[in-house]
């Protein structure tokens, strides 16, 4: 439900690409890495992405809206601390199965007409581990701009069959709808909302 998921990319590389405060010196990277890094801007693809949002029905079932349409940039920089990364989800896109009320729960959630966009920009970029690490950033959601950090993890770094770096991302986190004046069907739909967002950008020719 956020359109973060797919700027995750460039700024977990750029973050592992450098090494830590007070680590020792970066040993050779492998090719696959060397790839990823590559400075310039990667763009998103959808055909190879996904983005869902996960609600808890009556406390007891799981509900998943499934957005179609997002897109992503990552600027990478060969300065990791300058990479930028920006993602904007069509709001109405949000597909909710085919039950009528389920649809009509999920527009009160989201309202669309209103709030045609989400939007997620990375403001920092924090290293947990070789191939994990949390991105911090400012989701913009019925027009209200909040915190939100993701979980996320390095899925694959490759060339593609146009011999372009992509890079593969895995990413998860949460956020309370009520802060952001989402408080439509508070019994039927859980306050918390589960994101799940598997991304993958290719860089840009030129």
């Amino acid at each position: 439900m956020v359109r973060v998921a797919c700027v995750l990319s460039a700024a977990i590389v750029m973050g592992f690409a450098a090494p830590a405060a007070g680590a020792g010196p970066v040993q050779d990277a492998p090719a696959e890495r060397a790839a990823g890094t590559t400075p310039g801007v990667y763009t998103l693809d959808l055909g190879r992405s996904s983005l869902s949002a996960r609600v808890t029905q009556l406390g007891v079932t799981t509900h998943t809206l499934t957005f179609a349409r997002f897109e992503g940039t990552l600027d990478v920089s060969s300065d990791p601390t300058a990479s930028k990364v920006s993602v904007v989800v069509d709001a109405t896109s949000a597909e909710a199965g085919s039950s009528a009320f389920d649809k009509r729960v999920a527009d009160a959630m989201l309202d669309p007409a209103q709030y045609p966009q989400m939007k997620f920009v990375s403001t920092r970029i924090e290293r947990t581990g070789p191939t994990s690490g949390k991105i911090h950033g400012d989701l913009t959601f019925r027009g209200v701009t909040r915190p939100l950090t993701l979980d996320a993890k390095i899925s694959d770094i490759a060339s593609g069959p146009d011999g372009r770096p992509r890079v593969g991302v895995s990413a998860k986190g949460s956020f309370k709808r009520s802060e952001f004046g989402s408080t439509e069907y508070q019994l039927l739909a859980s306050d918390d909302v589960q994101l799940q967002i598997e991304a993958e950008f290719s860089r840009s020719a030129g």
